[in-house]
């Protein structure tokens, strides 16, 4: 289907319907796993510019997801793991890949769990 405008200019862009970024799908009331699934719809070219499949896309994205959460402090170490599939450790480990902090422990922290850092 042809627009009006685009008749009038054949070189002015197709302008793609917007889509819905997010779709978030809640468990039902009386759901005993209470899961919840994120769908983040994106076009294939994003696959071709990065190189990776979409498994690898999705796993990467779920872990730039957990990550930026347990930044914040949103979320623990092991609940972020969890949401990527990993443990813990492994899950510490890759974080400094991404340039988020493994550790969120603040000087005041440390100074609590520790004693001064400064005597």
């Amino acid at each position: 289907m042809t627009t009006t405008a685009q008749k009038a200019n054949p070189r002015a862009p197709h302008k793609r319907p917007p889509k819905r970024l997010l779709q978030l799908v809640t468990p039902r009331d009386g759901d005993p796993s209470g899961t919840c699934t994120l769908t983040i719809p994106y076009d294939s070219t994003l696959l071709r510019e990065t190189g990776w499949t979409a498994e690898e896309f999705s796993r990467h994205a779920t872990f730039l997801l957990a990550a930026k959460l347990y930044e914040q402090g949103l979320v623990s170490s092991g609940n972020a793991a969890e949401l990527c599939g990993v443990g813990r450790a492994e899950f510490l480990l890759k974080l400094p890949s991404v340039r988020v902090a493994t550790s969120n422990l603040t000087v005041e922290d440390i100074d609590d769990e520790f004693g001064p850092t400064n005597p």
